[in-house]
């Protein structure tokens, strides 16, 4: 199952949009609401896809939820997330 996760804490089951069942870039980047992604590498073989770009966005607020995930995955002591934050199961990105 891929979801988006808001920063309000609101999250939005993702439907894969591609022939095969699976995300492409572009569809990545849309539901992320980005020009550039970056992956995180979590748990069970899911990917967190988030703004690669997001903390020069001044616009963008934190994302508690997600920062959280980044956390639990060992991320870098104190990075945090902004924006909206894309996670998929290892079978819904090509």
């Amino acid at each position: 199952m891929a979801y988006v996760i808001h920063p309000n804490g609101q999250e939005r089951i993702v439907t894969p949009e591609g022939p095969d069942g699976k995300m492409d870039y572009d569809q990545i980047r849309k539901e992320v609401d980005c020009d550039l992604v970056q992956c995180i590498e979590l748990d069970g073989g899911r990917t967190m896809w988030l703004d690669e770009e997001g903390k020069f966005n001044p616009h963008l607020e934190a994302n508690p939820k997600a920062t959280e995930l980044l956390r639990e995955a060992d991320g870098i002591p104190g990075d945090f997330v902004l924006g909206r934050a894309l996670i998929c199961g290892p079978a819904e990105v090509e």
